[in-house]
């Protein structure tokens, strides 16, 4: 998740910084696929993506929405957001190593199988994502695009949450 979130905004924004903290992540990544997963897939947990579909094809097409719908903030951040691209290719390239290491390996499946932690993971990534204006602000602003202004080093706290 790390070293997948640091690549994609190493990719746009070429930094110093950016390229110190891929290599540390590269770095554990080799560390981590050197080891070897010996705990076997736990039920109701590990590997919701395939056993939501032996339960029922309804449940396992809602467990994909599920997933699906973790990257939509990345997308739609992406297309109407251009100043803040690169937070918003960490987001979803963080959140997106989470599904397909649920759907390759006995991982848990995001939101659905890892419980409490995975939402609030969640929810302070959603958290560290530039804000519009739009509480207060008219229609016509709305659908500009306007943004805050925001540190130079906040995407690099979305790729980190």
């Amino acid at each position: 998740m790390l070293a997948l979130g640091l690549f994609a905004l190493a990719i746009i924004r070429r930094d110093r910084h950016v390229a110190v903290a891929l290599a540390a992540s590269l770095i554990g990544f080799a560390v981590t696929l050197a080891r070897a997963d010996t705990l076997p897939a736990v039920p109701y947990v590990d590997q919701i993506l395939y056993s939501s579909f032996d339960v029922h094809l309804g449940l396992g097409l809602a467990v994909l929405g599920d997933v699906a719908l973790l990257l939509v903030p990345a997308i739609v951040g992406w297309s109407r957001d251009a100043d803040n691209r690169a937070t918003y290719a960490a987001f979803g390239a963080a959140w997106f190593a989470v599904i397909m290491a649920a759907a390759i390996g006995k991982y848990p499946t995001p939101i659905v199988g890892y419980g409490g932690s995975a939402i609030i993971g969640y929810v302070l990534s959603l958290l560290a994502l530039p804000k519009l204006f739009g509480v207060h602000a008219g229609a016509a602003e709305l659908t500009s695009g306007t943004t805050e202004g925001l540190p130079s080093n906040r995407n690099l706290f979305a790729a980190l949450a």
